[in-house]
């Protein structure tokens, strides 16, 4: 009976340690955490992994969460034709060890995607080509992966949309941007007594942003994009819709959701004077810039910047005239399209 039990145990322990087999078929639906220190981060893929080419999305925030970029336009355009990465950051959506606010910083974050790459070339082969869309902080998160080490050569291409890969700039040019708007509408008599506080605000605090004043241009900013949308209302809760549903759909327990929430608050202070402008010259590879000619969050001529501090010698820089900070979800049809034609022109050299 004794050698029963050995021989049952050790049976158990080799068929634990056995490999995880992939299926890799165009229908993929699959999710693991991808664990560094103490952060376990969220990744899910989705659609057409035998394409072997994967669109990785780097969410805004901090704080935000990978699948807020999911809807039945990308399921049908994208997740047909490739596979989707839907990743959450550290201290994100359902990536777990929010309580460690000390490892909570840019340099453990891009090695966060260091390591996640990785893992999805380990998964799915070495062979598949990976291109990172980026959006709001992610642009910020994004240049910091980019200027560091050789990570450019872990992608095939990046597509950068209405990113902040500077801090300061993006505070100067979004109060920029508010007073000649705001004198613009309250000119055609537009929302006088809304845009009048924007522009009293932006008079009496024109330089040297405390994080508290970064924080109300960014709150004007959101409002300002609104009040030139006749008959919507603000996008200042579509981050709480979004959060809702991948609650509801991950099962990511609503503790964990709280502490990320409480972890980002503290982080974003550190971040009021991050910036990669001066390191952007490194950029070489294959680059799309897709901004909205509308958005005060991050403004176009911030991605205008960039735009023409990377060294790629292969870059196209796209405005969507209907934009606000999200031409993804503003201009769908169109951001999409550009985003496929680059994925398909670059996919052929």
């Amino acid at each position: 009976m004794k050698q029963i039990i050995t021989l049952l145990i050790a049976l158990l322990f080799l068929s634990a340690c056995q490999k995880e087999v992939i299926e890799i078929t165009n229908n993929v639906n699959d999710h693991f955490y991808v664990k560094n220190g103490l952060n376990s981060s969220m990744v899910r893929v989705r659609g057409n992994a035998a394409s072997k080419i994967f669109l990785l999305y780097i969410h805004g925030g901090p704080g935000g969460d990978g699948l807020s970029y999911r809807n039945s336009y990308v399921e049908n355009n994208i997740e047909n034709n490739y596979a989707a990465v839907y990743y959450d950051q550290r201290n994100s959506g359902a990536s777990q060890g929010a309580n460690n606010l000390d490892e909570l910083n840019l340099e453990n974050m891009v090695d966060d995607i260091e390591k996640m790459i990785t893992v999805l070339k380990h998964r799915y082969g070495s062979d598949i080509e990976i291109y990172m869309l980026a959006h709001s902080f992610g642009g910020l998160l994004s240049s910091a992966f980019m200027t560091t080490n050789n990570n450019q050569q872990l992608l095939k291409g990046w597509i950068y949309v209405d990113g902040a890969h500077d801090y300061a700039m993006n505070d100067s040019l979004t109060r920029s941007r508010l007073l000649v708007a705001g004198n613009e509408q309250i000119a055609l008599g537009k929302k006088v007594e809304k845009w009048q506080e924007i522009v009293d605000y932006c008079n009496a605090h024109p330089n040297n942003f405390s994080f508290k004043e970064s924080m109300k241009y960014n709150s004007m900013a959101w409002k300002a994009i609104s009040y030139l949308k006749e008959g919507s209302s603000t996008n200042e809760n579509s981050d709480d819709e979004s959060a809702i549903e991948a609650i509801v759909e991950d099962k990511i327990p609503i503790t964990a959701y709280t502490l990320n929430m409480q972890a980002n608050l503290e982080f974003a202070k550190k971040l009021i004077h991050a910036s990669y402008s001066d390191e952007l010259y490194k950029v070489t590879l294959p680059t799309l810039v897709i901004y909205g000619k509308n958005d005060f969050v991050c403004p176009l001529e911030l991605g205008e910047a960039l735009f023409s501090s990377i060294s790629s010698t292969d870059k196209e820089f796209v405005l969507s005239d209907i934009s606000g900070h999200s031409p993804m979800d503003d201009d769908m049809v169109n951001f999409y399209n550009h985003v496929i034609r680059f994925i398909e022109t670059h996919t052929e050299l």
